[in-house]
């Protein structure tokens, strides 16, 4: 069901460099699209883009995502148990409750956990938005930067 999605995501990056990592990006940092935008990093690599540039639109990319995320908890909690489950609301609010920014941080650091649910509860419970765009763009960037050393790392093992 979601494979015509995935292909469609790698046709943007592939035909549109940077700015199809951008708007890829952007969608899988959503709550509607389950997909880790790191999967398309080698096809920028293999085109000779370079690592800053490959962060910086996924993480700008990233970063509108998840501010529409954090709207759509800033605006309501119906829309949150519209399109969210139930228990990853409640590891989130949990997770805010306990460490507030700083989770958040881990969170968008850690490459393998979804931050979707988390940065929908930082609008609901009115997170500062500055502090939001600046937690989430370092940790976004920490980790797509990590990601991309290591993708680059195993390209030259191969």
């Amino acid at each position: 069901m979601l494979e015509p999605l995935f292909d469609w995501l790698f046709y943007l990056v592939r035909h549109f460099g940077l700015p199809g990592l951008f708007f890829s990006s952007l969608l899988i940092s959503t709550i509607f699209v389950p997909f880790n935008v790191e999967f398309l990093f080698p096809i920028l690599l293999k085109a000779g883009i370079g690592r800053f540039p490959i962060i910086v639109a996924a993480t700008v990319g990233s970063l509108c995502g998840t501010l529409i995320n954090y709207y759509i908890g800033y605006k309501g909690v119906g829309l949150l148990n519209k399109h969210v489950k139930k228990k990853d609301l409640d590891k989130a609010s949990h997770i805010m409750n306990e460490y507030g920014w700083i989770g958040l941080l881990a969170v968008t650091v850690a490459p393998i956990l979804s931050v979707d649910p988390l940065t929908i509860i930082c609008g609901a419970t009115r997170m500062n938005i500055w502090e939001f765009i600046l937690v989430v763009a370092v940790g976004k960037f920490l980790k797509y930067a990590i990601v991309l050393g290591l993708i680059e790392l195993l390209f030259r093992m191969i």
